[in-house]
């Protein structure tokens, strides 16, 4: 059992009540840490208003990590929500200009997340897209690539009642 939210500001606690219009101000919420009422203990919060869209793009952004093993560099990004087109554009920034542009592979969390992806954005993935060479008058060249073509591991978390459905 993990912890167990009691009260807030001497009230029952509701999840979304003990909190409505107090962003930046102190709430006292009681806590139980196990099932022996001794563990209860009193702690103050500050809740904080936020942005979804801009609090998901930071946790995405926090999330980016490239690790060395084995003479190859993985990447890693976990998103938790597709809802607007700027998380697609966040990954694909990442992946051909960002800090995942030099990696060997790639594993694209998706875990707990909130849903939302729109299928066309699997074509960054298609090894038939299109590469791009421009050069500028300087003779400088610069290539895009529309498509991921390294390796790529999808992290997906299914539910067990879906599984019994097959």
């Amino acid at each position: 059992m993990g912890d167990q939210l009691l009260q807030a500001n001497g009230q029952p606690f509701q999840a979304i009540q003990s909190f409505a219009g107090k962003a930046g101000k102190p709430v006292t919420v009681l806590i139980q840490r196990s099932s022996n009422v001794k563990s209860q203990k009193k702690i103050t919060v500050t809740p904080k208003l936020l942005d979804g869209s801009t609090m998901f793009l930071d946790a995405m952004d926090a999330s980016v990590k490239v690790i060395e093993r084995g003479g190859k560099k993985i990447g890693y990004i976990h998103i938790w929500s597709y809802a607007g087109d700027q998380y697609q554009e966040k990954l694909e920034n990442e992946l051909f200009s960002g800090r995942l542009k030099d990696t060997d592979g790639f594993v694209l969390d998706l875990r707990e997340g909130w849903g939302g992806a729109s299928p066309t954005y699997l074509n960054i993935y298609n090894n038939r897209a299109l590469q791009i060479t421009s050069t500028l008058r300087n003779l400088t060249k610069h290539t895009f690539n529309s498509a991921w073509t390294k390796p790529v591991v999808m992290l997906v978390m299914i539910k067990a009642e879906a599984v019994k459905k097959f």
